[in-house]
């Protein structure tokens, strides 16, 4: 009973916090200059520069629990930098503002 419990518990674990190789923080340092979640395209141009990459992403947001509602599609914009003390960082973008900064290895 007890190894059960264990199974169930690191089953529910790995399905609340999937490995995706990318983690969410608040702010980054382009060349001296702090970007954070909230600042504007252009604030983030300014500071560092022109992205690595550049793609629209199409997104179905929906809570899981919720699967009478229907569908919301949003678009964003993702930037990739590459800082060669910090790695890969992705920049997710909704209209202007910035929503998401994610370190990782992943492009």
């Amino acid at each position: 009973m007890k190894r059960y419990a264990i199974v169930v518990i690191v089953l529910s674990l790995l399905v609340a916090f999937p490995a995706t190789g990318l983690t969410d923080i608040t702010t980054i340092a382009c060349r001296g200059k702090i970007v954070k979640v909230g600042d504007s395209k252009a604030k983030t141009l300014t500071a560092c520069g022109k992205p690595l990459q550049r793609e629209y992403v199409t997104e179905m947001n929906r809570p899981w629990w919720k699967i009478w509602l229907k569908k919301e599609i949003q678009t964003v914009e993702k930037w990739v930098y590459n800082n060669a003390s910090c790695g890969l960082r992705t920049l997710t973008f909704e209209g202007i503002t910035l929503i998401k900064i994610e370190e990782g290895d992943e492009l």
